[in-house]
């Protein structure tokens, strides 16, 4: 016993202790670098996509086309420097792209809105959430918050292509991958068009938009919910069993529906989700019909006017989410 006495002393103790707490942090180390990488996944790796597909159409937006009170923070850049960094990508893309940054996308058909739905439900919900507004179930334990789609000025910081392109390519020092060899040409722009149509102007000040840079409020013709829509607005008029929908020119005059054709996305309790396409209901608004009108519901809704698609979203019951106050 005399010999093994040293190995009891206070001090030895304290050594075997200190050499275990730092064993137990190298564990930590290693666990949590790994779930960070499986976090960013592979768009090699098909073991992969069940998580991390979702990041191609999150680079519509991830991180990218967030500024102001909703900067994020890039692979190491600080929210401070995040505006430079935006910058410099956006510099990087009309440099690949040239001529081609400023080319205009065409309107997206209502087989690629489908398409684009079904594509993005499968693999972006979990971090963007159903709405688009970056609350999906995994965004908590992201570095950093995903980008909110709905966010029509930071969503347009960069072009539709120079978008489009980072789906393709991803943007070097950032999680945001390429994904052109996994999902190719067709999907990319399938589901672009869905994230595009997610968009809603107006958030400048309290339920209030402006053209050029006057803040205005706007009534509804028709005792409607009121929102922007690009050039347009479109009016929500929820009736028993169903919900009507006006497009209304900059001067709040009601387009003919002869001049138009329309499809709504409703999700319904954050759960059901289904794509119409709108039917006239007489020469000056289209309806969709409900079978249970109690239920909440997200709706987007786009229509094809002059050759441009203008969208709008809306929420049954929800208060906070207007723009425009009747």
């Amino acid at each position: 016993m005399e010999g093994s006495a040293d190995y009891f002393t206070v001090d030895s103790i304290d050594i075997r202790l200190k050499k275990l707490i730092a064993f137990l942090g190298m564990v930590s180390l290693f666990t949590l670098g790994s779930i960070s990488i499986n976090s960013c996944g592979n768009p090699e790796d098909p073991h992969d996509h069940a998580i991390d597909e979702h990041h191609d159409e999150e680079g519509v937006g991830h991180d990218h086309g967030t500024e102001g009170e909703h900067a994020h923070e890039h692979g190491g850049h600080a929210s401070s420097d995040h505006m430079k960094h935006m910058n410099e990508v956006r510099e990087q893309l009309k440099v690949e792209l040239g001529d081609k940054y400023d080319q205009e996308v065409p309107p997206a058909s209502e087989e690629q809105l489908a398409q684009g739905k079904e594509i993005y439900t499968k693999f972006c919900v979990t971090c963007h959430g159903e709405s688009g507004k970056g609350d999906g179930a995994l965004a908590v334990s992201l570095e950093s918050q995903p980008a909110d789609f709905t966010d029509d000025a930071h969503s347009k910081f960069y072009s539709d292509q120079g978008r489009i392109q980072i789906i393709k390519n991803g943007v070097e020092g950032t999680q945001m991958v390429g994904w052109e060899a996994t999902l190719g040409e067709e999907k990319i722009g399938a589901v672009y068009a869905y994230v595009r149509a997610m968009r809603s102007t107006g958030k400048t000040g309290e339920h209030a938009h402006g053209h050029h840079g006057e803040s205005h409020a706007h009534g509804s013709p028709h005792g409607g919910e009121v929102k922007s829509a690009g050039d347009y607005h479109i009016e929500m008029v929820k009736g028993d069993g169903k919900i009507s929908f006006y497009l209304l020119d900059g001067g709040e005059n009601t387009v003919p529906t002869k001049d138009v054709t329309g499809t709504a996305i409703l999700q319904f309790d954050g759960k059901t989700t289904s794509t119409n396409k709108l039917s006239s209901d007489g020469d000056d608004h289209f309806t969709v019909q409900l079978k249970d009108a109690s239920l909440s519901f997200t709706c987007i809704v786009s229509f094809k006017v002059n050759d441009q698609t203008v969208s709008a979203k809306f929420k049954k019951g929800s208060h906070d989410d207007h723009d425009h106050h009747h």
